[in-house]
Order: structure tokens, then sequence, then C-alpha cells
């Protein structure tokens, strides 16, 4: 008798169990499914609205003393970077080769 007891109330917690975190996560899934539909029924109200002309003139402002150093920098650094990249590698080890055979061929 008592394993009936224990396990209709094993069933019983695992039902409910199962059936709190389905609603829970009903919840969580309704609180973002309406912010979409808010913000989609905001934008096709705003669709005949006039957009607000934006200005083809780009602002300038003058560069500081600081900046115009880092911009150098910076353009050294991808000189530097791609100078190595531009770098034959297996050139330089065929000619290293060749020189120490050279060198070794020479001594004998």
């Amino acid at each position: 008798m008592a394993g009936r007891i224990h396990g209709f109330l094993g069933g019983v917690l695992l039902t409910g169990s199962i059936a709190y975190l389905t609603a829970r996560e009903f919840r969580l899934n309704q609180a973002v499914i309406s912010q979409s539909l808010r913000e989609s029924s905001r934008i096709i109200e705003e669709r005949d609205l006039p957009v607000p002309h934006q200005s083809n003139i780009l602002e300038s402002k003058e560069k500081t003393l600081t900046e115009s150093i880092k911009d150098i920098w910076n353009h050294e650094v991808i000189k530097g970077v791609n100078y190595i990249y531009s770098l034959d590698y297996s050139g330089v080890g065929d000619s290293i080769t060749k020189s120490i055979d050279r060198f070794i061929n020479n001594k004998n």
C-alpha cells in the first residue's frame, strides 16, 4: 500500500512540476512576443509619417595633435605589418640555403 501512495505522490509532484515550468515558460515567451508585437504595430502606425531630412553636409572638426600622432603611428604599424606579410619566406630560405651551400663548397 505504501508503494502505491509513494508512486501516486511522486506522479503528482512530477506532473505539478512540469505544469509549473510550462506555465513559467509561457509567461516568459508571452513577454517577448508582446514586446515584438508592440514594436511591429508602432512601425506600421509610423510608416506614413514623413522622414525627417538629414543634412548631406558632414561635420568636420579639427584634429588634435595627439590624434594626428596616433594616425601617423597607426599608418606606420600598418605599413610594417604589410611589409612582413609581403615577404617571401620560402625565397629567403632558399637564398640562405644557397649561400650556405656556396660557403661550404668554397671551403673545400
